[in-house]
């Protein structure tokens, strides 16, 4: 770690270290599972109307999520994958939701 935060480089116009590309991808993933999770959250309230397309939207953006879990894994560490898990859980739950209030309305 201490190497991660000792070695600079020329990253574009900035000088970065390791340490600040691996903080700042994994910050990266951490909120873009929070995202994805706030969008399925606003698409579990659709219409009658639109709970295919949210169904859809929501699936895809949890399979966005299982992916992150094992790229976290295999590049960030747990801590981001903890993120992704859980976001991905929370997808898999709305669509779920969407599903059941698709079967309550047909």
């Amino acid at each position: 770690m201490e190497s991660m935060r000792s070695v600079p480089f020329a990253f574009g116009k900035a000088t970065v270290h390791w340490m600040d590309l691996y903080v700042g991808f994994g910050l990266a993933v951490s909120v873009s599972g929070f995202f994805s999770s706030m969008v399925a959250w606003c698409l579990s309230n659709a219409t009658v109307e639109e709970i295919a397309l949210a169904r859809a939207i929501t699936w895809l953006l949890c399979a966005t999520q299982v992916a992150s879990i094992v790229l976290s894994l295999r590049y960030f560490g747990v801590v981001q994958a903890g993120f992704s898990v859980v976001s991905s859980a929370a997808l898999a739950w709305s669509a779920v939701r969407l599903n059941a209030a698709n079967e309550i309305t047909a």
